[in-house]
């Protein structure tokens, strides 16, 4: 003979979730997983830069030349009294020549406390996208070389190429100074 074992009701210190409850904390869940991106377009490719790499957003600023220095930096811009270094990504990324237009803009990455303004054709939009979406990007996904792209995703139908922004730093830098030193 088995002795059956009750337990007694525990109460719950918590009521019951309801379904409106539990779809409200996967929204705040997802919310969280979620990684916002600048993108941008050159030669009518979608790129981007995760938001935590990127210090502003300026309308074209006018750009003082220098000499000896690679063809794929602009020159230097005043920015609230610090210098900084301007390239153009085209050039940088062997893509076909543009001139500069109302659409044109400079975007300040930073890499610790190192500064440089890469001019981009058009500002798309702040884009924020579940992380589980990006994947590693594809050989030749794009016109520019795949060493500096850091992830790939879909949006809107398109490709988004998210860039290596400490690797195109480092990369510049090393142009720059014959060290590779930010």
């Amino acid at each position: 003979m088995h002795d059956e074992i009750s337990t007694p009701e525990m109460p719950c210190s918590e009521p019951p979730v309801t379904d409106e409850e539990w779809e409200d904390h996967l929204e705040t869940r997802r919310k969280l997983n979620l990684r916002r991106i600048i993108a941008f377009e050159m030669d009518d490719e979608l790129y981007g830069a995760d938001i935590a790499e990127v210090a502003e957003i300026l309308d074209m600023a006018p750009i003082m030349p220098l000499p000896n220095v690679p063809e794929f930096v602009l020159g230097v811009a005043n920015l609230r009294g610090t210098i900084l270094p301007v390239i153009d990504l085209r050039i940088r990324f062997g893509l076909s020549l543009r001139s500069f237009d109302d659409n044109s803009r400079i975007i300040v990455l930073t890499a610790g406390q190192f500064l440089v303004g890469i001019v981009v054709d058009r500002l798309w939009e702040l884009l924020r996208l579940d992380q589980e979406g990006f994947q590693p990007p594809p050989p030749d996904v794009a016109k520019i070389d795949a060493e500096y792209f850091k992830e790939v995703t879909q949006v809107k139908g398109r490709m988004l190429i998210v860039l290596d922004i400490n690797r195109l730093l480092f990369e510049t830098s090393k142009k720059l100074t014959g060290e590779g030193q930010l």
